[in-house]
C-alpha cells in the first residue's frame, strides 16, 4: 500500500509540476503580447539625455552666462569663452522669420545654435552627409528627434515646441576639427521656455 500512495503522489507532483509551468508561460505570453499591442507601430523609445550632462548643483554650470529672450520666450545657459551673435532671416518655404542665436567656440572650434520659428515655416537645414539612425530624446517633457552625422560632426535636436514657437537646438564641430558633444550636451541641459 506504501507503495501505491508513494506511486500517486509522485504522479500527482510531476502532473501539478507540469500544468503550473504550462499556466505560468501562458500568462507570461499573455503580458507580452498585451504589452506590445499596446505599443505604437516603430516609435523608437525616447533616450534621456545622458546622465552625465544633466545640471546637477554645484556643477560647472552654475557660473556660466544665461541668455535670455522674452520674444522668443526661452532661456539658456553657456560658458563665458562662448561669442553670442544672433541673425534673423525670411523662411524660404512656408513665409515668416526664422531667428537663428549662435554660439561660437574660439577659433571657430565649434558653434551651438538655437534656431526659433513659427509653426509651418520650412527652416530648409538639411544635412550635407547621410545621418544616424534618427534616435528620440525626452527635452523639456517632450519626445524629440535627434539627428546625428555619421561622424558626430553635426547633431541636430528638434523641433520642440512651445505654443506657437519651435526650436531646433544644433551643435556643429566645424570641418576640420575633432567632435566633442559634450559642452552641446551641458547647453542643452540648461535650456528652458520662459512666460
Amino acid at each position: 500500500m506504501d507503495k501505491t500512495n508513494s506511486s500517486w503522489l509522485k504522479t500527482f507532483s510531476i502532473g501539478f509540476s507540469i500544468i503550473s509551468f504550462g499556466i505560468t508561460i501562458a500568462i507570461i505570453g499573455y503580458i507580452v503580447l498585451t504589452t506590445r499591442q499596446n505599443q505604437p507601430a516603430n516609435q523608437p523609445s525616447p533616450t534621456p539625455l545622458p546622465s552625465e550632462t544633466l545640471v546637477k548643483e554645484g556643477d560647472e554650470t552654475t557660473n556660466w552666462k544665461r541668455y535670455t529672450n522674452s520674444e522668443d520666450r526661452f532661456s539658456i545657459k553657456y560658458p563665458p569663452f562662448l561669442q553670442f551673435e544672433s541673425s534673423t532671416y525670411d523662411a524660404k518655404i512656408g513665409g515668416g522669420k526664422i531667428k537663428n542665436y549662435e554660439w561660437l567656440a574660439p577659433e571657430k572650434k565649434y558653434a551651438i545654435f538655437v534656431i526659433s520659428y513659427n509653426e509651418g515655416v520650412n527652416t530648409g537645414l538639411e544635412f550635407n552627409t547621410p545621418p544616424k539612425p534618427d534616435e528620440t530624446i525626452v527635452l523639456l517633457n517632450q519626445d524629440v528627434k535627434q539627428l546625428t552625422a555619421m561622424d558626430e560632426s553635426l547633431i541636430h535636436i528638434g523641433p520642440v515646441k512651445n505654443g506657437d514657437r519651435n526650436y531646433m537646438l544644433i551643435y556643429s564641430s566645424g570641418v576640420n576639427n575633432k567632435p566633442d558633444s559634450t559642452i552641446f550636451y551641458q547647453i542643452l541641459s540648461t535650456f528652458r521656455f520662459i512666460e
